[in-house]
């Protein structure tokens, strides 16, 4: 299976985590890669009020949700890495 790419589609993805932190986001998109597994996102806004306002009250910092997904053949091997490199 090494060197093979799939491609990603919302019918074999399957969700490695979720998080509010977008550095967070970006450290587990650049791990997998860096082990040769493909990641797609999908960005969720919590407070859907449009750019130019807020909710007070909420940091904004956390104010989006990310959903990292990697192709289904590829989950066991990417849920494997993120359990060693865990924080």
């Amino acid at each position: 299976m090494e060197g093979i790419l799939y491609m990603i589609t919302i019918f074999n993805r399957k969700e490695v985590k979720i998080t509010r932190r977008m550095e967070e986001c970006f450290e587990i998109c650049n791990l997998l890669a860096s082990n040769g597994i493909p990641t797609a996102t999908r960005t969720n806004s919590m407070t859907n009020l449009g750019r130019s306002r807020g909710i007070p009250g909420i940091d904004t910092n956390y104010a989006n949700e990310y959903r990292i997904y990697v192709h289904r053949k590829n989950h066991e091997e990417a849920t494997n890495i993120l359990m060693r490199f865990k924080k």
